[in-house]
């Protein structure tokens, strides 16, 4: 009886990223693009459930899939792990990044043993042809080896859309880290190599998908591309560094640097310029001498643009060297050889091309025939490619001057419509400035109006303070100060408490002296009854003067004196006369 043959795909049953749905776009891809039939799937259980609901409709628009249904998950082949074998590791590291690292970079025996037992019971029944992973996995590695069985490790690649014609890795050792770039380039025989007189240029006229002039250039001595904090190549093939190393090594070995952040790193970092993250890459990598990273794509974006890149960390593209007489060489081969057009992420048809071990001219033929098909339609029947090299930089070179002339344009009609603003803004400043004038005069006007009234209020003022001080000055303010001083006394005061129960018999005598006097006695009536103060005086009066039991006569207001008491004070007056007293 033939057995099916069929693909593996192991999807790391733990939640690594404290998530399980790290790999979900990988895994929804695979279903999406790789015949179900023909595939297993082992991963935990939440990565067969029903599409997460916060995941959007067009969550895989990007690649040209639709998210699957549940249909599509509940017919497939698949085998289920739990958590619980990776229980005594996180015990014992208690950090779940830690015990990523732990299964990227070493074997762990559990893992190893219960991988070797599902294989011995699918062999049973089917022919294993590889088995895919996403990331590294030493574990299921040496488990393959035990039954002979490929393995492909597979991950999105440095160059994608929409800046680049989008690739991935396709490794049979690793991916990011221990990957088989450097011994496959080391390996390859010079008649290998296909397209000896491809420059760097065509090549990146091939890769780039839009053409744009760069006017900045070489402004800083190196650009410091940041990750992501917790992706494994920062995780487990780093060598030891992490952003914030990364950042004070630059700080120590470059004058001048520009940073950028990751657009979905975790952490915010001080050092970061928000204008260097709102450059494109191209602009970036432009605007510095040198790309210092430790593992990013960024730094493979530098060689295809000529510039140099320091890789501190594990990668595949860390043995070039754009100083040594190969370098055209070696980014040939990463750009033709290594890396996979995206379109065959999860093909089966070339994978089962790939297990078949073509040489490197083949795979360099194959790939580029497609990338010069997708690109400009060209291919062996319509097109001579010993000129491929010539008419890539041909039309890189058309493409920058359109790009010039558009830019020109641009900012020729930029620069009118500037214009334009400028001589709106100026009429209409002309207006503000005509209305302000007016307002001004205006103003001007009020304020010399306040003036004079200003001038007139002081004259007046000037008056009223004269007339003050000739009243100050004259005999009868001076004479009735006494009783101003008496009418300012408040009678609830203490002082004033004290000037009742007052027994100083020469202050008695000069009062009674006083009021003894008609003249100042009547003045001092009338002013105490102008000034409201009367009551107090009279107050004052009846405690100094003690008045006989039946006074003759009654001091009172003239508007309630009788006819009678009238009579009398008009005959005191006579008698006073006879006696000499008036």
């Amino acid at each position: 009886m033939k057995k099916n043959s069929k693909f593996i795909f192991f999807w790391l049953p733990y939640d690594v990223k404290y998530t399980y749905e790290t790999f979900l776009t990988a895994f929804y891809l695979a279903i999406n693009k790789f015949p179900v039939e023909e595939s297993i799937h082992i991963g935990h259980p939440s990565l067969f459930d029903s599409v997460p609901q916060h995941l959007p409709k067009n969550w895989l628009s990007a690649y040209q899939c639709d998210l699957p249904s549940q249909n599509d998950l509940d017919t497939l082949h698949k085998i289920v792990w739990d958590e619980t074998l990776f229980q005594p590791l996180e015990l014992a590291l208690k950090s779940k990044n830690l015990v990523w690292r732990e299964i990227l970079c070493n074997v762990y025996q559990p893992l190893q043993e219960k991988f070797e037992k599902n294989l011995k019971e699918l062999l049973i029944h089917e022919d294993i042809s590889a088995i895919i992973l996403w990331s590294n996995c030493p574990s299921i590695v040496k488990a393959a080896e035990k039954f002979n069985i490929p393995v492909i490790h597979n991950e999105m690649g440095p160059l994608r859309d929409p800046v680049y014609l989008p690739t991935c890795y396709f490794d049979f050792s690793g991916v990011n880290g221990h990957t088989e770039a450097e011994a496959r380039y080391n390996n390859m025989l010079p008649e290998q190599d296909a397209y000896p007189l491809l420059g760097r240029a065509a090549l990146q006229s091939l890769f780039t998908k839009g053409v744009k002039p760069l006017r900045r250039h070489d402004e800083f001595d190196a650009g410091v591309p940041l990750q992501v904090e917790d992706d494994s190549n920062i995780i487990a093939f780093s060598n030891g560094f992490n952003n914030h190393e990364l950042i004070t090594f630059v700080k120590n070995h470059y004058e001048t640097w520009l940073l950028r952040k990751h657009p979905y790193g975790h952490i915010d970092y001080k050092e970061a310029t928000e204008e260097a993250n709102t450059l494109s890459p191209q602009e970036f990598i432009a605007l510095c001498k040198k790309i210092v990273t430790v593992n990013s794509s960024m730094g493979f974006e530098a060689y295809l643009m000529g510039k140099p890149a320091q890789i501190l960390g594990d990668s595949p593209f860390k043995f070039i060297d754009i100083n040594a007489p190969d370098f055209v060489k070696q980014l040939r081969f990463c750009l033709l050889n290594y890396l996979v057009p995206f379109a065959w992420l999860f093909n089966k048809e070339y994978y089962l091309w790939r297990l078949r071990r073509p040489t490197e001219k083949e795979i360099a033929e194959k790939h580029l025939e497609y990338y010069i098909q997708i690109k400009h339609n060209w291919t062996k029947d319509n097109f001579n490619f010993s000129r491929l090299n010539t008419e890539l930089e041909n039309i890189y070179q058309r493409n920058l001057n359109l790009q010039f002339v558009e830019n020109e344009k641009y900012w020729l009609e930029k620069n009118q419509q500037l214009a334009n603003e400028l001589e709106s803004l100026s009429a209409t400043s002309s207006a503000r400035i005509k209305k302000l004038s007016n307002e001004n005069k205006q103003i001007k006007q009020e304020l010399l109006t306040c003036k004079t009234q200003n001038d007139n209020y002081y004259h007046e003022l000037w008056r009223h303070q004269h007339t003050l001080s000739l009243i100050y000055k004259s005999k009868s303010w001076r004479i009735t100060a006494p009783l101003r001083a008496i009418n300012a006394i408040n009678f609830s005061s203490v002082r004033f408490r004290a000037l009742k129960s007052l027994d100083a018999q020469p202050v008695k005598k000069i009062l009674k002296k006083i009021i003894a006097v008609p003249a100042f006695r009547n003045i001092a009536i009338k002013i105490a009854h102008k000034t409201g103060s009367y009551a107090k005086l009279k107050a004052l009066y009846l405690r100094i003067h003690q008045p006989a039991a039946q006074p003759i006569v009654h001091v009172s207001e003239p508007e309630i004196i009788s006819r009678d008491t009238l009579t009398n004070i008009k005959k005191i007056k006579i008698l006073r006369k006879k006696r000499g007293n008036s």
